[in-house]
């Protein structure tokens, strides 16, 4: 990962999506599959949005991620994200309440990753003294910028 990610010249959590990504388009075209459903929820959803705020993105970068998209590295394959209104708290008491085990992947907790310094340091801050519904409202404004309410286009 980490000799691809030189070469390629991107971060490892760049580097780690594209391969994903790549993995996932050629078992998909394999078995010849043409709609993968991904697991991402409201809190990645408000993890991206300030992680891109953070970065300088501009309206449409803000937008976050899309119900339904091609796979970056396969067109004829799309992606579809099922889970992105419900969040990782709901999830995790449907999982224990159906008695499914829940998978976080370690790698999470690292604070080397922007990614997670906004999940455990930023957003634990804002719930506490701001927003405790953030996943939910964030997921709502996602909702209103995909439809094109109350932002200008």
């Amino acid at each position: 990962m980490k000799e691809f990610a030189r070469k390629s010249k991107l971060s490892i959590e760049m580097a780690a999506r594209r391969l994903r990504h790549e993995f996932v388009a050629r078992a998909a075209k394999e078995r010849k599959i043409r709609v993968i459903a991904l697991a991402h929820h409201a809190d990645d959803q408000v993890e991206l949005f300030f992680l891109r705020v953070l970065r300088g993105a501009g309206g449409e970068g803000l937008a976050g991620m899309k119900w339904r998209s091609p796979s970056p590295v396969n067109s004829k394959i799309m992606l579809v994200r099922p889970l992105l209104d419900a969040t990782k708290a709901g999830l995790r008491g449907f999982a224990r309440e159906s008695k499914i085990s829940f998978r976080e992947d370690a790698t999470n907790t690292s604070l080397n990753v922007p990614r997670n310094r906004v999940r455990n340091e930023l957003l634990p801050l804002l719930l506490h003294h701001y927003q405790p519904a953030l996943a939910k409202n964030g997921f709502a404004a996602h909702g209103n910028r995909r439809r094109g309410i109350g932002f200008r286009q």
